[in-house]
């Protein structure tokens, strides 16, 4: 066999799936969470690549996780001997940007490879359709789906759209750690976006007739005035779902794809990271813009600007992406109103009025209605609720938001911050070490060092702080000699704001405040 070498060398278990795969046009990766399922996917591409099956390929995924796949993933596992490679980011707020189309038109005719990554929302709209039906004409392309159980769901016009892309590239891949985790029925549209038939009926209704058991009484739905005959799944005495022939189903599945669970890879590093993107809402997003432009009329006004005030600005960059900001209170830049103003269009709508007029003990809280940040982290809970794990937050604002959450939600959860007593910390601590504690909630300098949290098996960074030291001493909490189980480190990032910069300064182990100052100083 051909030997492969990999731009990072892979585990075991790695070369095992990539040997299997390495040679087939469709496959489906069904590894667990933090094994490694993007580089095999990323060295079977290039694989492809160097032996001219394909030239592109289009990696569809879930919102901002496209955009990794393009601007990080891919530059950490595309090999160096495999075709240089051009690559580009689905951006639906773009497409009618003219540079944004010139970019998108030259990926069509790139010389090389051309990658394109595209969120699973935006399939289904007509400007990515159209695109999409252009790209797979005019190359060969290996398609990917990362969280292929987002088409699980047939009906769904997305399951339709992604089955139709997979009939026209030339090789594809489906990536999932919870393939059934809705139930086995949604693996025919992941199977079906590989080839027609792999798991034995080319039609859904035959699919479902052949493992899932129906209830024979007659059900009748009356919509417009027509009545039409709809079927219900057969439940036993326990209320679960009945479903037949899972050995021939489980046999149909495994010809097909590669499955390993993190039990099975005892040579994973002991600390595996995850970055977590979302977005903020509209108004955290006017009021972390206009903070930003406030600056720079600042600036432009030829006004003397020290270290601390741009300190200052950055800190409260980070406050507003977490929806909050905490006084003191920034200083008003704008050079139109001097703060004066309530119709200023510079600051109209974007919290900071609102903010100045408050007291100076207030918090004030940017978007009522919704928090991201604590969104991304009840959905990163919701996949990992049978575990341990710490939530590390830099403001204390944050940890008694969470605290809150948690208490609503039924967790047990110890503290770890200025705003709990003694004696509550240490029992707090003891708890979760005898298991009785889901989660501890705190602050990385309060709690992060001398502490034994290793029954966690995944820690959350909320918001990092810019110590570097810090975060060092907090992620080994959740270490211990005697621990064999891999732990996850999950950052939570806001989309397009100073944290990706906070957490790239951290792990590359530079001095955070110096980095954050020189990048403020060239983005303005």
């Amino acid at each position: 066999m051909e030997t492969w070498h990999p731009k990072r060398p892979f585990y075991a278990h790695q070369q095992r799936a990539f040997d299997r795969i390495r040679d087939l046009d469709y496959h489906a990766l069904f590894m667990e969470q933090r094994t490694g399922k993007t580089p095999i996917a990323i060295n079977k591409v290039a694989y492809d690549a160097e032996h001219g099956h394909v030239d592109a390929a289009i990696v569809i995924a879930p919102n901002l996780l496209h955009r990794e796949w393009v601007h990080t993933y891919w530059n950490l596992d595309w090999p160096d001997h495999a075709p240089p490679c051009c690559s580009l980011a689905w951006d639906s707020r773009r497409t009618s940007n003219k540079s944004y189309v010139r970019a998108l038109e030259l990926l069509l005719t790139a010389r090389g490879f051309a990658l394109l990554g595209i969120n699973i929302e935006s399939i289904i709209t007509q400007s990515a359709l159209e695109y999409l039906s252009r790209f797979l004409r005019q190359r060969k392309v290996f398609a990917i789906i990362d969280e292929s159980l987002d088409i699980g769901t047939y009906s769904s016009k997305r399951a339709r759209v992604a089955i139709r892309i997979g009939r026209q590239s030339k090789r594809r891949l489906i990536l999932e750690g919870t393939p059934t985790a809705r139930g086995p029925l949604m693996l025919f549209s992941q199977f079906e976006f590989l080839a027609p038939g792999l798991l034995g009926a080319t039609r859904y209704t035959a699919f479902c007739n052949q493992y899932a058991v129906y209830d024979p009484t007659p059900r009748y739905n009356n919509a417009n005035g027509r009545v039409y005959h709809y079927r219900v799944q057969a439940r036993d005495e326990e209320g679960k779902l009945i479903y037949r022939n899972m050995d021939v189903l489980r046999e149909r599945v495994a010809r097909h794809s590669f499955r390993v669970t993190r039990d099975e890879c005892a040579d994973i590093p002991p600390k595996v990271h995850e970055k977590v993107l979302f977005e903020l809402t509209k108004k955290q997003r006017n009021a972390y813009d206009t903070l930003r432009r406030e600056l720079r009329l600042f600036l432009e006004n030829d006004r003397e600007i020290d270290t601390a005030h741009v300190l200052t600005r950055l800190l409260r960059e980070q406050q507003i992406a977490s929806n909050f900001l905490m006084p003191p209170l920034p200083p008003v830049l704008c050079p139109q109103c001097s703060g004066s103003d309530a119709d200023c269009p510079v600051c109209l709508g974007t919290g900071l009025k609102e903010a100045a007029k408050r007291g100076s003990g207030d918090v004030v809280v940017i978007d009522d209605d919704n928090n991201p940040r604590l969104i991304a982290l009840t959905n990163v809970l919701e996949r990992l609720s049978d575990q341990q794990g710490i939530i590390w937050a830099r403001f204390n604002y944050d940890i008694e938001v969470i605290s809150a959450w948690a208490r609503s939600m039924g967790i047990s959860h110890g503290l770890l911050y200025g705003g709990e007593e003694g004696s509550d910390r240490i029992e707090g601590i003891e708890r979760f070490m005898r298991g009785e504690a889901q989660l501890m909630i705190g602050n990385p300098h309060a709690g992060g060092r001398g502490i034994d949290l290793s029954r966690a098996s995944f820690v959350v960074y909320y918001s990092n702080s810019w110590s570097l030291r810090a975060r060092l001493q907090s992620e080994d909490r959740a270490q211990s000699l005697k621990k064999r189980e891999p732990t996850l480190y999950i950052d939570l990032v806001a989309d397009d704001t100073i944290d990706d910069k906070i957490l790239d300064a951290l792990r590359h182990g530079n001095d955070v405040a110096m980095t954050l100052l020189q990048g403020a100083r060239h983005d303005l």
